[in-house]
C-alpha cells in the first residue's frame, strides 16, 4: 500500500508500479494464508540445504 507523508492511504501499487513522489511511502501488508503457505513450502524445504562453512578466507 502506497501513503503519503501523513500515512494516509493512496492506493495499492501494481507489479511493476512505482511511486511517483519522494514523499510517498510504500508499507508492506501480510499476503494472503495461500501466499504465505507457498513461502512457508518454499523456506522449509531449502532450510534443509544450508550447510555451515567453516574454514572461509
Amino acid at each position: 500500500m502506497m501513503v503519503d507523508e501523513s500515512e494516509h492511504p493512496k492506493g495499492f501499487l501494481e507489479k511493476g508500479q512505482f511511486k511517483a513522489l519522494q514523499s510517498d511511502r510504500v508499507r508492506l501488508q501480510h499476503g494472503s494464508a495461500e501466499e504465505a503457505a507457498v513461502i512457508r513450502a518454499i523456506s522449509s524445504s531449502t532450510a534443509g540445504n544450508l550447510t555451515a562453512t567453516s574454514g572461509v578466507n
